[in-house]
């Protein structure tokens, strides 16, 4: 018997402990950081230029993350136009914004990073023996000039603009066909004016100072046209987690931009580096069933989390004026944007949504405008102002149409914290009739009559916008624009609303 019952125990002790496992390993399945068994090396094309301070980078990040990355370098234009045939990589990293804003018209790219800015020099040999000075220079006949094809390269882009612009340019290409030389790459110009037969070459100062025997002049006006180095994330790349979470460690501030900075480039910080960065976003709960999945979505690309913290904006902003502190916050309303409108900076329309009336199945009362609500023994569902975008929305709304007083007074149910509650008060036929938002009435079917409301009060937009003091800008930048553009428009038009991006915030 004994032995019956221990054989019994010791077989439900085993079944206990399967059963721990699989709710271990499906407890949480968002990012947790660390190399994936098996996973692939990413493929970066990088603009020839970079090549001393990627490689360093490249190098730090494989020892540290024990993930690979393959590197294919060449011009910035070269390598764009191998994407456009080939499509295959997972990253490009441009010596110039302007190429990944072409890449982004072809639809080849995702997601987008600020890396570094460099400024074009006139590169002569050390001593400038021929003493050049300037553009006009480049003319002499004693003085042999090298270029990079401006359809290969982001700095022959700029030499021919700013060539260009001081009436030389013609003149300039006819002396570098006859006595100098074209380059596809500004590491190719460099080398040439160091250790080749060319005099003087325009390139970037970042590369040129990375040989002894060179030395700079300053081209006058050339803060019009700093090249800004830019990186993408390609559209094609079919590991995206993998690619972003290599162009975090780029670009971030105690990483990739520090050697980027050794290395003499001016870099342009993003976040610091974190394995899975975390941020958290405060959203309306009106706002639920538009993002939920989104935000999934998002957090897996990402290789990130996104603590959700949905709730009624009266109770949002209360608690933020606690001195909870979201790194962004996506408001039921722009009103309750305003009153926290300091924290926060980018705000952004999002989706607007219509007030209505929701009258009780077969509307008994027959309710037919907000006038209605005023009747008689109407007993009537609304939310809290105190806790509630919409409760203060409709508080106003009856003001503005002189019906505040004899509609509060039909007033059953008042402290609704969010409009659902609202919805299953009314539904279930407590009260008579509710005003909610139109999204929240996706769904119902033909269970409760729908009344329009006639005024332009009867309107809430939602905007979004990133805190002023959250430690991950970009990435919170990245989940405002993910919320905001493409694929976004048919979910929140599924769920009642309408897509608004692009319209200007009301003047405060």
């Amino acid at each position: 018997m004994n032995h019956h019952r221990h054989k019994l125990l010791f077989l439900f002790a085993i079944l206990l402990t399967g059963i721990s496992l699989v709710l271990l390993f499906r407890l949480d399945d968002r990012p947790r950081g660390g190399r994936t068994k098996g996973e692939p090396p990413i493929t970066l094309h990088a603009a020839a230029g970079l090549s001393r301070p990627v490689q360093r980078v490249v190098e730090a990040y494989e020892r540290e993350t024990g993930r690979q990355v393959n590197v294919n370098f060449g011009g910035s234009g070269t390598l764009l136009s191998g994407l456009r045939v080939a499509g295959r990589g997972d990253l490009f990293l441009a010596g110039d914004e302007q190429y990944i804003q072409n890449a982004r018209e072809y639809d080849l790219i995702r997601e987008e990073f600020p890396v570094a800015t460099m400024t074009p020099v006139i590169a002569v040999k050390q001593g400038n023996p021929k003493n050049i000075q300037g553009f006009a220079d480049l003319l002499r006949e004693d003085v042999r000039v090298a270029l990079s094809d401006s359809r290969a390269a982001a700095v022959g882009v700029l030499a021919k603009a700013m060539l260009e612009e001081a009436g030389l340019w013609d003149e300039v290409e006819a002396a570098v066909a006859a006595r100098g030389v074209f380059r596809p790459t500004v590491n190719g110009l460099a080398t040439d004016v160091a250790t080749g037969p060319i005099d003087a070459a325009i390139v970037f100062d970042s590369v040129a100072n990375q040989f002894d025997r060179v030395e700079t002049l300053v081209i006058p006006g050339v803060e019009a046209h700093l090249s800004r180095v830019a990186l993408g994330v390609l559209a094609a790349s079919e590991q995206p987690a993998a690619a972003l979470h290599f162009a975090r460690y780029l670009t971030a501030s105690d990483r990739g931009a520090a050697i980027f900075a050794e290395e003499g480039f001016v870099p342009v910080p993003g976040d610091p580096w974190a394995e899975v960065p975390e941020i958290t976003l405060f959203s309306g709960g009106v706002n639920r069933v538009s993002i939920d999945d989104a935000l999934r979505e998002f957090e897996k690309r990402e290789g990130a989390r996104v603590n959700v913290v949905y709730n009624g904006c009266g109770i949002l902003v209360s608690q933020m004026r606690a001195g909870a502190k979201p790194d962004a916050y996506f408001a039921c309303d722009t009103s309750y944007m305003e009153d926290v409108y300091e924290r926060f900076r980018d705000h952004q329309l999002v989706s607007a949504t219509d007030m209505v009336i929701i009258a009780a199945p077969g509307n008994p009362r027959n309710i037919r405008s907000l006038a209605d609500l005023a009747s008689p023994g109407v007993r009537l569902a609304i939310c809290n102002p105190d806790y509630s975008a919409l409760g203060g929305l409709t508080h106003g709304l009856l003001r503005a149409v002189d019906l505040f007083d004899p509609v509060i007074a039909n007033v059953t149910f008042g402290d609704a914290p969010t409009a659902d509650t609202v919805v299953t008060r009314v539904r279930t036929g407590r009260e008579d009739a509710g005003i909610v938002y139109r999204a929240n009435t996706t769904g119902l079917g033909g269970a409760l009559e729908i009344i329009e409301i006639e005024h332009p009060r009867a309107r809430a937009a939602q905007p979004i916008a990133v805190s002023v003091d959250t430690r991950f800008p970009a990435l919170s930048d990245r989940l405002s624009s993910y919320l905001s553009t493409g694929g976004m428009k048919t979910r929140f038009e599924a769920a009642g609303f309408e897509y608004i991006v692009g319209t200007e915030m009301p003047e405060r």
